[in-house]
């Protein structure tokens, strides 16, 4: 028997360019407004040619 996984009721595909600056406050504002209002989320986050540290950041956030 498989492990229930929780419902997912929005998808964020998020383009990643340079946006270390931005990223982290974007990402927590996202999740913070979507637990609000009671729904399941998931964040994927797609390298747009970043070349700043936006990978490392989304690595992370991805432990919070």
């Amino acid at each position: 028997m498989k492990p229930s996984q929780p419902a997912v009721d929005v998808s964020l595909v998020l383009a990643v360019s340079d946006a270390e600056e931005t990223l982290g406050r974007d990402i927590k504002a996202f999740a913070a407004h979507m637990t609000a209002l009671g729904l399941g989320f998931e964040i994927v986050a797609v390298n747009d040619g970043s070349r700043d540290n936006s990978l490392g950041l989304l690595r992370l956030l991805e432990c919070q």
